[in-house]
């Protein structure tokens, strides 16, 4: 069905979903009702490809936005969410290159993760200060009880960053940006997520002993890693982990980890040395060449 500049649908809730915007206006305003229901759902590639859109107005009745609503769309530079029960799910946003702010208001309830990864100018995510669940800290979002990093901007220009007292970093939380090179972690961190790091230009880092879980590709493609310190309670390190970190020449696997991976060194330097204790089970050793220096347990 079509409504302007709309295409959409009728859920069996009677309710409308757009499904595709085909319109070449720079300022898209998204209406409240068409046909006398309510425009509640922005469909994945609703809005993709599309290098006109600079702003969107969003209906006050928008309950979500999916997968893959909004991406690539080159010029759009900011998102002002409606202040409803919205739930935005993971990379709902995502491949924005011109986008630089995003204000989350009061009852935004759901922010899935990854979150506006790809947006490499965004430097502000904003959050309404009575908004229950998610918090912005120095422009960085995060969720409430328990404190937890959902993303770090990645086009905030801050050359160091020193974290508040999270519990975790979620999946992609620091990746992807160019100019962040320090991180002090906070001893009540636990918990370090899928790609956390992925991208970014961390070039040394210690990794508290209060971490217990180190997220597959955590540090992936961190090609200005050059020195990393792990936690002593880590039980596994897996695949990917620090694949091209081609700067990273040495490092030392606790005793704590149990099993390693070896491809969480895929396409590092030829010159690795890693150094291991001989009771870390190591799996896929045959696919891949390493210098790994086994050492003697105290």
């Amino acid at each position: 069905m079509q409504y302007e500049d709309f295409e959409y649908q009728l859920t069996f809730r009677q309710e409308i979903r757009l499904i595709k915007y085909q319109g070449c206006a720079s300022y898209v305003y998204i209406p409240d009702m068409i046909n006398n229901y309510k425009v509640t759902i922005i469909a994945g590639d609703c809005f993709e490809n599309n290098d006109i859109v600079k702003h969107i107005r969003f209906p006050k009745t928008l309950k979500r936005i999916e997968r893959d609503a909004i991406h690539d769309c080159s010029k759009l530079a900011e998102l002002y969410f409606p202040n409803t029960d919205l739930r935005i799910q993971s990379l709902a946003v995502w491949k924005c290159f011109s986008l630089r702010r995003v204000l989350i208001p009061q009852n935004v309830k759901f922010i899935g993760v990854p979150a506006f990864m790809g947006c490499f100018k965004l430097d502000m995510i904003m959050v309404d200060e009575n908004n229950e669940k998610y918090i912005s800290i120095d422009d960085v979002l995060y969720e409430k009880d328990p404190l937890v990093l959902l993303k770090y901007p990645e086009g905030k220009m801050d050359k160091k960053y020193i974290m508040p007292r999270i519990h975790k970093i979620a999946d992609y939380g620091l990746s992807f940006n160019n100019h962040l090179k320090r991180v002090l972690l906070p001893k009540t961190l636990n918990e370090i997520g899928y790609g956390a790091f992925y991208g970014s230009v961390i070039d040394k880092i210690t990794i508290p002993n209060s971490v217990d879980v180190l997220g597959e590709a955590a540090f992936c493609q961190c090609a200005q890693l050059e020195k990393i310190a792990l936690s002593n309670n880590i039980k596994r390190i897996e695949c990917d982990t620090f694949e091209k970190c081609t700067k990273l020449h040495s490092i030392t696997i606790p005793q704590s980890v149990k099993t390693l991976d070896c491809m969480a060194f895929k396409d590092c330097c030829d010159d690795l040395v890693i150094k291991v204790h001989s009771n870390c089970y190591l799996t896929n050793k045959n696919r891949i060449q390493l210098n790994l220096e086994i050492r003697e347990i105290l």
